[in-house]
């Protein structure tokens, strides 16, 4: 059998090594290397991420809303997390200056946009009014 070391992009028809080309296995079970290359996917997925088609799909996957009601969200909330009103956005989304999704994970509604700490915090406590009372308690205790 051959060793194939290069191979031709079907987007840009650059002839490349196959490293600049992602290796898989497809459907029928056999491994190969997908037709675009790293260069041209990367440029594909940067247009979808900047022009919110793939955050809109995420949204409404996970969480039944679309980026506009986000984005109306985020704005009512000032830009700011819904619990501690901070704008400093650290942790998963700070890159892009996003917070967090927060939701019941028992109805699946949502309820507000959260920053990273908020969000873990709530999700720590498992979305307990007990257990964060409890905390509160524990925390003027000590104060």
């Amino acid at each position: 059998m051959e060793v194939v070391d290069t191979k031709q992009c079907s987007k840009c028809k650059t002839t490349l090594p196959v490293t600049d080309f992602i290796r898989r296995q497809f459907d029928s079970g056999n491994w190969g290397y997908v037709s675009h290359c790293r260069p041209c996917r990367n440029a594909k997925a940067n247009e979808d991420w900047a022009d919110g088609k793939v955050r809109d799909k995420i949204y409404q996957r996970k969480f039944g809303i679309n980026l506009q009601q986000y984005d109306q969200m985020f704005e009512e909330q000032g830009g700011k997390c819904a619990i501690c009103k901070t704008d400093k956005i650290v942790g998963h989304g700070a890159k892009y200056g996003r917070l967090s999704v927060d939701h019941c994970h028992t109805t699946g509604i949502v309820r507000g946009l959260l920053c990273h700490h908020c969000n873990v915090a709530i999700g720590s406590a498992k979305d307990d009014i007990t257990i964060l009372a409890n905390a509160i308690s524990y925390l003027e205790k000590f104060k």
